[in-house]
């Protein structure tokens, strides 16, 4: 009991080398203690499983998750939570293997017994949706995946709240999946609305708050390529990130950079150009410090840049619309 906490402690913080020999000799002490097919030997071969899925080795992650659903299957039946846990597990697994039709086909099954057993809103079966959503988006079927993501999320609003971790992620995963489908201005808002949620929840340097913040620069970028207006509540939204995170982090800070990153992009998509030129220059600086002329976050701010000036009919600076002329280039090969 002491060394599965101690390989859960490990598996957070992401010791995963340090976690798989302690695995190992659990699975090997239940198995000769309780036999192969106890639930206690099931229960340590499925935490191995998962150490072996987060070091990469997802060869044989599958082939021991298999082994371990097939055995639950016939001893425990799917109405197990293990069984709904391993086949979840499985599912992934196959998602990571590029095998999407089996994992599309493994995450119905679990949605279907997940649902008979433990309930719709249950959030084992929230998170088999959430997955599934993801899944069907990545081999193009963005209507079921959005249709999936709106039930997640309702679903989690009314059992975890709106501000939940998990709500939150559900409204990213939704916004995601309508900026795939060209959903901009939707995206945008929900966007929006987990970005706040971070950034007073978690904070401006939690990984998913910085998360949204790149994935609203993405839209601003999308939405300034297309020539659709950004609001300007997001143009006012990324005014107070700078102010907030400058105040907290300093002005140079990287977090705070970004937010200046954000605030130009919506200048710019707000029509802004003038202002947007001023902040553009300054955070490209910075990225070509920080990441290197031709590091593709970098030749996006080129041409954010060039094509502000280009707006403001300034032509002066030869150079940079050289430099935006082969960013465009560049991009469109990287794409």
């Amino acid at each position: 009991e002491a060394k599965g906490r101690l390989g859960a402690v490990l598996s957070l913080r992401g010791f995963y080398q340090e976690v798989l020999p302690l695995r190992q000799g659990m699975v090997a002490f239940s198995e000769s203690t309780y036999g192969p097919e106890s639930l206690p030997a099931l229960k340590c071969s499925w935490r191995l499983a998962g150490t072996l899925g987060d070091i990469d080795n997802l060869w044989e992650a599958e082939k021991m998750n298999r082994r371990i659903l097939d055995t639950l299957l016939k001893t425990l039946g799917p109405e197990h939570k293990l069984t709904l846990k391993v086949m979840c597990d499985l599912a992934l697994i196959l998602y990571r293997m590029k095998n999407d039709a089996e994992a599309i086909r493994l995450y119905r099954q679990v949605i279907a017994f997940s649902e008979t057993f433990l309930g719709p809103s249950h959030r084992h079966t929230l998170r088999a949706i959430t997955n599934l959503a993801i899944a069907l988006a990545v081999v193009d079927n963005l209507s079921e995946a959005i249709e999936l993501h709106r039930s997640a999320l309702e679903a989690r609003e009314k059992t975890l709240g709106p501000e939940h971790p998990e709500t939150l992620q559900s409204v990213s995963n939704l916004a995601v999946a309508l900026h795939d489908r060209g959903d901009l201005s939707e995206a945008l808002a929900l966007q929006r609305r987990a970005l706040e949620a971070r950034e007073r929840l978690l904070g401006p340097q939690h990984p998913s708050t910085q998360r949204s913040l790149q994935r609203i620069e993405n839209l601003l970028g999308d939405m300034i390529n297309k020539e659709l207006e950004v609001p300007g509540e997001i143009v006012e939204l990324c005014r107070e990130l700078v102010a907030g995170r400058t105040k907290i982090l300093g002005h140079h800070h990287p977090d705070t950079v970004d937010a200046m990153a954000a605030l130009a992009l919506s200048l710019t998509g707000a029509g802004n150009y003038r202002e947007a030129v001023g902040l553009l220059r300054q955070v490209l600086e910075t990225r070509e410090k920080e990441l290197g002329v031709d590091h593709p976050t970098t030749l996006h701010m080129v041409t954010i840049l060039g094509f502000a000036l280009e707006e403001l009919g300034d032509f002066s600076d030869t150079n940079l619309h050289r430099r935006a002329l082969e960013a465009r280039e560049k991009l469109g090969a990287m794409n």
